[in-house]
């Protein structure tokens, strides 16, 4: 939310939250994935906080590319049990 928080457009903020609400299953699955996920949100959050948007960039760009190389697996998580998203 601290991108949208810095941009003009209430727009932004209203869609990045329905989309945090749309994710919200994936992401926990996504949670015991990626045993690091907390320190490479906190890697994200210091780039932004501190302004480096390279750095910012490099990391989202990490970010995104693990989850679209563990989409499947994330989508299996999500289907087994006969479809119960929040059995983990």
């Amino acid at each position: 939310m601290a991108v949208a928080k810095r941009s003009p457009n209430a727009e932004h903020a209203r869609t990045i939250r329905q989309t945090n609400d749309r994710l919200h299953a994936a992401r926990l699955i996504e949670a015991s994935l990626f045993t690091d996920a907390p320190e490479e949100i906190a890697t994200l959050t210091e780039a932004w906080k501190h302004a480096v948007a390279s750095a910012f960039r490099r990391r989202l760009e990490i970010y995104h590319r693990r989850r679209i190389k563990a989409c499947a697996e994330i989508v299996r998580h999500l289907y087994r049990d006969n479809g119960n998203i929040f059995q983990i």
